[in-house]
């Protein structure tokens, strides 16, 4: 058994998808032959948090140290460099099947009280391969019994199918950014218009130059949903699309991925980083309530 657990490999309609058990991690995505996301080996952990879900918050927690209802907590720091908590708390747990056929797995795990969280949660993925690609839905239950607070994002890298990413261009349909300090990764001031970035307008960002920010002021189309796409200059690309549950977006283009430049993460998220801080757009849940949100990945 790999760094990440049993591998639980479903396909449906020409496509087919790996998940991990540690993380209920999006290994692989493929359809028709093509990948559509970035993958890793069995027996190797995550590289760039890659496939990951991010939970009870998504990206990071400055210092690792928040509030809840006027009681410090500490988190324990796991981006070392930086002294921040990154990318929540289920990652790295081993996540229980809850039901499983040819081409759809669930699997759920509970976030109990410690490690700096105050209030148990549980959530569950459901991932699905269709005719119209892979969705993947996502809930978050309070099991506690206080009111508690959270935010969740998703760490896909995506894949052109068999077209080069260096060649394609990242379409965004976004208008505000929210600035970040470059040696901390946490927000530095207030929300801005989108400018230019990666020598691109807003919308039209390079896939081959180095991007990690934080977007909002999401343009949702006729059908509820936002569309980003990486697409290459014939038309042929991958579109990854999020329901309104996630009204944030980080695009992450790395210098290199698992020894090779190219990569490209598109990261639905409910809150921007730092979240637990600033309370932007953080979720609360009394106790019994849960949420629900969507999103997917297909080819173009």
């Amino acid at each position: 058994m790999g760094k990440t657990g049993e591998q639980y490999e479903i396909s449906a309609a020409g496509a087919r998808a790996i998940i991990t058990e540690r993380g209920a991690t999006l290994r692989y995505y493929e359809s028709g032959g093509a990948p559509y996301t970035e993958t890793f080996a069995e027996d190797a952990k995550p590289p760039l948090a890659c496939g990951n879900i991010l939970v009870p918050w998504p990206n990071r927690t400055a210092k690792a140290s928040w509030t809840y209802e006027g009681t410090p907590q500490q988190l324990t720091v796991t981006e070392q460099e930086r002294g921040n908590a990154i990318h929540g708390l289920a990652r790295k747990r081993a996540w229980q099947v809850l039901d499983r056929e040819a081409g759809a797995i669930t699997l759920g795990v509970d976030i109990p009280e410690g490690e700096g969280w105050p209030v148990a949660l549980r959530t569950e993925v459901t991932y699905r391969l269709t005719a119209d690609g892979l969705g993947v839905s996502h809930l978050v239950r309070n099991t506690g019994n206080a009111r508690a607070p959270f935010g969740l994002g998703t760490h896909p890298y995506v894949r052109a199918g068999n077209r080069d990413n260096d060649e394609c261009v990242l379409e965004m349909p976004v208008s505000r950014w929210l600035p970040l300090n470059r040696e901390t990764m946490i927000p530095s001031g207030a929300l801005e218009d989108v400018p230019a970035i990666g020598g691109a307008t807003a919308g039209e960002i390079r896939a081959d130059r180095p991007l990690d920010a934080s977007f909002t002021g999401i343009e949702f189309g006729t059908d509820g949903r936002a569309h980003y796409r990486l697409v290459h200059p014939d038309g042929d690309g991958v579109e990854l699309w999020a329901g309104p549950e996630f009204p944030w977006v980080q695009a992450f283009t790395p210098p290199e991925f698992d020894g090779r430049p190219g990569a490209v993460a598109i990261e639905p998220m409910t809150c921007p980083p730092d979240a637990l801080n600033s309370g932007d757009d953080l979720i609360w849940l009394e106790p019994g309530a849960q949420w629900h949100g969507e999103w997917g990945i297909r080819p173009l």
